[in-house]
């Protein structure tokens, strides 16, 4: 008995120390588990702040684009009428060209021709390159070259005599 009793006692002694290892590993795993939480809480905290800051990124991008999409729609309307416009421009008649001034004058006569006319459009005489006349909302203002004083003047070529002149023929 008292053989047994020593191997008790021994196994005790063991189960003590082997219980006593593990307690220290598990104090060290915990020690070193608190270092790594303390060592990580401010890397935890720098990601926070991090994340913070990019979401008041997103945030302000996302009202930026907003204001751009509205501003973008209030500028379509605009942007269709000026295309509009340009297209209208571009479709006028930016001159005519008559066989002789007594043509002009009966031309200017009829109202339905003076609706067609623009401010700044230019009636010419086919081969008289002195004589023409500048619309300017209400009537014809003939203007006369002096090619003595200017030194000459371009002279209007159209093989018909007659038709009008586009602004662009894009």
């Amino acid at each position: 008995m008292r053989g047994e009793l020593t191997e008790t006692v021994s196994s005790i002694e063991e189960l003590k120390t082997s219980a006593t290892s593990r307690l220290d590993e598990v104090e060290k795993s915990i020690k070193s588990t608190n270092e790594n939480v303390a060592k990580n809480a401010e890397d935890i905290v720098a990601l926070q702040d991090s994340n913070k800051s990019l979401d008041e990124r997103v945030n302000a991008t996302e009202q930026s684009i907003g204001f751009n999409r509205n501003d973008i729609n209030n500028l379509k309307p605009r942007v269709e009428q000026v295309e509009t416009d340009l297209t209208e421009v571009k479709s006028r008649n930016i001159g005519y060209y008559f066989g002789s001034e007594s043509a002009i004058l009966t031309w200017l006569s009829n109202e339905e021709n003076t609706k067609l006319l623009g401010v700044g459009v230019c009636l010419y005489i086919t081969g008289n390159p002195s004589v023409h006349y500048v619309w300017n909302g209400t009537s014809a203002d003939k203007v006369v070259i002096l090619t003595e004083v200017v030194g000459g003047y371009m002279t209007v070529q159209n093989p018909t005599g007659e038709g009008s002149i586009t602004m662009n023929e894009n």
